[in-house]
């Protein structure tokens, strides 16, 4: 049992890391969109 809850935690903690990685870059992408549009 505590096996699948490690395994589970680890999968929704990868997701989450994914996630924000994937809005950071967006964000960033925004900011130079931004940046070079001056």
């Amino acid at each position: 049992m505590w096996q699948n809850l490690d395994l589970q935690s680890l999968v929704a903690l990868s997701i989450h890391i994914y996630a924000f990685e994937t809005f950071y870059g967006e964000f960033l992408d925004f900011v130079n969109y931004l940046v070079e549009r001056d």
